[in-house]
């Protein structure tokens, strides 16, 4: 039975092609503080979850940033409309994303720019516990680089998304990180080495499942 890890392959082909986001700034091949042993200690504790469960429920936890006076232009209903749809594309796969309670606000102007390096480690005093949290902002930077989004994988110590709220169309932008905060790769990942056409070794390179093509890249 094929663990809940792999269950979004079909969605990644499909619903949402995670290949084909361009301004995703999740970082891969480029991290160079990827712990392969991270990695397979949290593989390994997917393997052993009870699969009888219809749907796994994951707890989320949305704050909007604000400027320092807070106002925004953040459509809050907007956001809510992302998540049912990005939860519409999870379903079939038996995942559903709840949110725990009222949407959080962080009023710093600062922080409308967001830069990867710096902030994202100054917003984890607003985390909430046993949940992922999903930062809305207006611009993401990351190094002198405009994306439209992040994630950091579940394996690494602060699990949580960042989105750059323009970007916001359809769940798109929301489904394609959530994949990566469940431990998804980019099907053209190369940093354990290209994954060949044949799927021999899909298992041990490329984005690690065998049900994905072998992935060129972007370009």
């Amino acid at each position: 039975m094929k663990q809940y890890l792999f269950l979004f392959t079909l969605l990644l082909s499909s619903s949402i092609g995670i290949a084909q986001a361009p301004r995703c700034g999740t970082p891969t091949s480029i991290d160079p503080n990827f712990d392969y042993e991270d990695y397979n200690i949290f593989k390994k504790q997917w393997q052993q979850q009870n699969t009888k469960s219809p749907i796994i429920e994951f707890p989320i936890q949305i704050h909007i940033i604000r400027n320092d006076k807070g106002q925004t232009d953040i459509d809050i209903h907007a956001i809510w409309q992302e998540l049912n749809l990005s939860n519409s594309y999870f379903l079939n796969h038996g995942i559903q994303f709840v949110h725990c309670g009222d949407v959080r606000y962080i009023d710093k102007t600062d922080y409308l720019i967001f830069k990867s390096d710096t902030d994202g480690e100054s917003v984890q005093y607003c985390s909430v516990p046993n949940a992922l949290n999903i930062y809305i902002t207006h611009e993401v930077f990351i190094g002198n680089s405009l994306f439209c989004g992040y994630a950091n994988f579940p394996w690494q110590d602060n699990p949580m998304i960042v989105i750059g709220y323009k970007c916001n169309s359809n769940g798109y932008i929301f489904a394609h990180e959530l994949g990566h905060a469940l431990g998804l790769y980019h099907t053209h990942e190369t940093q354990f080495g290209a994954e060949l056409v044949d799927r021999s070794k899909c298992e041990e390179s490329g984005d690690f499942l065998c049900d994905t093509p072998a992935d060129p890249g972007l370009n």
